[in-house]
């Protein structure tokens, strides 16, 4: 459904799911919740289906009510796939699409979470969002370099901080930016079943 509404959204959908991956491995997590959360973190966008597309692709700022509506996209996600709550990939899928935006000081959304009230597999997928959106170019931003990324994610820019995110997966993601870097040059990645 990504792809078909636009490429990149098709390869960013990909590549977050071989960063979390990623990230699951370099913190140890049982291979389970690795495997499930492969696929689960692919699906952390489905609720943008739901949003207009003039707002998805609006080039200049959002105004308070249009951001408004795009937060949206968590908790319509999360009703997605918790209505079709047959499989683990699809119950972790909606837990990491409703709290994905979440922040580690509290400042994110839909429900204001800090810390580790946090899903592990929401602030797993957070990092490689955060990492991702930034590496692509945005219908309101261009690209940005791997490296000014990662000076993002260490010191801040204002809108991004590293308070925002759990402290010892995002010193995990920066010991091994490398890593993430060789990722986000795969030009498609593809999901292997």
């Amino acid at each position: 459904a990504s792809e078909y509404r636009d490429d990149d959204t098709g390869a960013h959908v990909g590549r977050i799911g071989c960063y979390a991956k990623k990230l699951a491995k370099l913190k140890r997590l049982p291979s389970e919740f690795i495997e499930a959360l492969y696929y689960a973190s692919a699906l952390h966008d489905i609720g943008k289906l739901a949003i207009p597309d003039d707002l998805l692709q609006k080039k200049g700022p959002l105004t308070e009510d249009e951001f408004s509506q795009v937060k949206q996209h968590t908790t319509i996600g999360a009703s997605i796939l918790s209505s079709a709550s047959i499989s683990p990939y699809l119950i972790l899928g909606a837990e990491v699409a409703k709290t994905h935006h979440e922040c580690w000081d509290g400042s994110g959304y839909p429900f204001g979470l800090k810390g580790e009230e946090i899903p592990l597999g929401g602030r797993i997928v957070a990092i490689c969002d955060v990492y991702d959106a930034l590496r692509s170019s945005r219908p309101y931003k261009p690209a940005m370099s791997h490296e000014k990324t990662i000076s993002i994610l260490r010191h801040g820019d204002g809108r991004t901080r590293p308070e925002k995110f759990d402290p010892e997966l995002l010193r995990l993601f920066l010991a091994n930016d490398t890593v993430f870097e060789g990722l986000y040059a795969i030009e498609k990645p593809e999901f292997k079943l």
